[in-house]
């Protein structure tokens, strides 16, 4: 697992937020819409779960990476945002550019228990904080 990889949770943030205009594929429009007024405002620590899959739903159906979430992914998601305040998109660019510069940047993050465990059912085998900060 490396840095790069942990890192990609946050780089869907990366796409306009124009992108949320419409109907999300599996979810009501409202919680693409809700994700959207919650953005622009700086309050992604707000935003919900079933929000947050939604709006990857609508990037998802724009990219060619597969970036749509399952409910626990977009529960890590949710928390790990809170856990680090992370308000604005203007903040998630930043932190993944300061990871893509500097990787010991992920030392100073708060890394949620939903993140680990997702991460240790992804690899088959247990996890701890450590094992993600010296993944390279």
């Amino acid at each position: 697992m490396s840095v790069r990889s942990f890192a990609k949770v946050g780089l869907f943030l990366l796409v306009p937020l124009s992108l949320i205009a419409g109907c999300p594929t599996n979810l009501p429009a409202e919680n693409a819409v809700t994700f959207g007024v919650k953005a622009a405002q700086g309050r992604l620590t707000a935003a919900s779960s079933t929000e947050w899959q939604a709006f990857a739903d609508k990037i998802d159906s724009r990219v060619p990476e597969d970036i749509a979430l399952t409910d626990a992914q977009a529960g890590a998601v949710v928390d790990f945002v809170a856990a680090n305040d992370l308000n604005t998109i203007t903040e998630v660019v930043t932190l993944v550019e300061q990871v893509q510069q500097d990787p010991s940047v992920v030392d100073q993050l708060q890394i949620p228990d939903s993140v680990i465990m997702l991460f240790s059912q992804q690899l088959g085998q247990d996890v701890t904080i450590q094992d993600l900060l010296n993944a390279n």
